[in-house]
């Protein structure tokens, strides 16, 4: 696998918080975004997303 080719960790979670931020979604509770983990932040835009869907 090529290194280059793979987003950084820091690079995936700037591309959630981004998509989260275009779905008007600034915290999680008292959290901002940039607090949470990747992986926090997967569940946030997986809720956002089904909830978009509704």
């Amino acid at each position: 696998m090529d290194f280059e080719q793979t987003p950084s960790f820091q690079d995936e979670k700037d591309d959630l918080i981004e998509k989260l931020i275009a779905l008007g979604i600034y915290k999680k509770e008292a959290l901002h975004l940039f607090e949470l983990t990747i992986t926090e932040l997967e569940e946030v835009y997986a809720q956002a997303a089904c909830n978009q869907g509704n």
